[in-house]
Formats: structure tokens, C-alpha cells, sequence
């Protein structure tokens, strides 16, 4: 992230790089926690995979509640110092590098659940092996929906008590722009996390399936062994 952010404050569009400061987290986390570097392109593709159906998600929110960028204090006083800045690409970038977290973490999880038990029973169809990574990512997926949206809830906590105080109806919450900006969050989060999954268990039980090792040679001792038929 050390020459991220100087390109945001520069004035580069911040989707572009938000890609590839995306991209470079994902490597290296991956470099670190998945052992089998054979497996480093599952993780990879089903986390880049969740975060741009995330940023997806948020550019059609964002289009929906008209978002400008300025929801929070945070954004006017950097709009105030830095006018050039774009906001609403600033909006997106944090919705992606907000995300990437769980969704990694949900990758890694499905892949290594697929690749462990591809190696207690090499001869697993592809089919039953794409769908212990769902099984998997289902189970898993509970829970990281909990902590992304705990965790943007815990950061506006203060503003939800004056809201929860001033007793607000449905309509004037949800058109509240911050409380709007909140949703966009968990809601693009949580929809990059559900189509991690199965991106994540149909490139694991492809590529798993098509790279094991020996399968020729399996193959061609099974024709060996074959008795003919007289």
C-alpha cells in the first residue's frame, strides 16, 4: 500500500490502482499461507473474482442512491484540501480494498479444503470435488459476512446510536447518506463474497482435476494391467 495511496493523492483515478494494490495483497498473502505453490492460481483468480463482482456491485449502488463521495466527514475535509480528488472512485476503491480481506479468506479456505481432500482420494470426480468447495465456502460464508459487516456497523457505531436515538422511519434511514454509504459497503462486500465461492470451487476443481500428477501414467499402467480378453 506504500505507493497506493500516494497515487490516490496525486490525483490518478483510484479504481485503476485500487486493481492492482488488490492484486498485489492477494500475491503476497497467498505466497504466505497456501504452501503448495501448484495451488496459488485458485486463491488468486477466486479473490480477484469476488472483488471486482464487489466493485460492481458498488458502482450500480452508487448509481442507484446518486453517492457523491461526500457522506462522511472524513471525505468534505479531504474534498476541502484536495478539490482535484474523485470521490466517488475514492467511494469504490475503499469498497474493494475494504473487501479483499474476507474474500481472500474465503478463497483460501475453499481451496485448501478442495486440495486436501483431493489428496486423501485422488480419484474424486471433478463434480464432487467443486461441490465440497461449495459445502465449504457455504459454511465459511456465514461467518465472514458476520465480520465484514460487524466490522463497517463498529466504525459508524456512534452515528447508528443517534440515529437509533432520533427514531427515524425505514425510508428516511435508508435514504440517509450515511447510513446509505454503509449499505453500499456491506452489501457490495457481501455479494463479492458469495460469488467467491463458486468462482474459487470451479477454478479449484478444474485446475486440481486437470493438473494431479500421474493421471497418464495411472492411465497407461491401468491399460498395462488389463488382461486381455481371448
Amino acid at each position: 500500500m506504500g505507493w497506493f495511496v500516494p497515487r490516490l493523492a496525486e490525483g490518478h483515478t483510484p479504481v485503476p490502482f485500487a486493481i492492482l494494490a488488490v492484486a498485489g495483497v492477494s500475491i503476497l498473502t497467498i505466497m504466505f499461507v497456501v504452501p503448495s505453490r501448484s495451488l496459488w492460481p485458485i486463491p488468486f483468480l477466486g479473490a480477484v473474482g469476488g472483488t471486482v463482482a464487489a466493485s460492481i456491485t458498488g458502482w450500480l449502488m452508487v448509481a442507484l442512491w446518486q453517492l457523491t463521495g461526500l457522506e462522511n466527514d472524513s471525505a468534505v475535509l479531504l474534498f476541502s484540501v484536495a478539490p482535484h480528488l474523485e470521490l466517488r472512485g475514492l467511494l469504490l476503491a475503499a469498497v474493494m480494498v475494504g473487501a479483499i480481506g474476507a474474500v481472500l479468506d474465503v478463497a483460501v479456505s475453499v481451496t485448501s479444503s478442495m486440495a486436501e481432500l483431493y489428496s486423501y482420494d485422488p480419484s474424486i470426480p471433478i463434480r464432487r470435488l467443486w461441490q465440497a468447495g461449495i459445502n465449504v465456502g457455504s459454511d465459511v460464508l456465514g461467518s465472514m459476512i458476520n465480520t465484514l459487516i460487524l466490522a463497517y456497523l463498529g466504525s459508524s457505531l456512534p452515528f447508528v446510536v443517534l440515529i437509533a436515538m432520533e427514531g427515524p422511519d425505514f425510508t428516511a434511514l435508508v435514504n440517509d447518506p450515511h447510513i446509505a454509504q454503509e449499505l453500499l459497503r456491506s452489501v457490495a462486500g457481501t455479494v463479492g463474497l458469495l460469488l467467491t465461492i463458486p468462482v474459487t470451487a470451479s477454478v479449484g476443481s478444474w485446475w486440481i482435476w486437470r493438473s494431479r500428477p500421474g493421471r497418464e501414467k495411472r492411465r497407461d499402467e491401468g491399460a498395462t494391467d488389463r488382461v486381455p480378453v481371448e
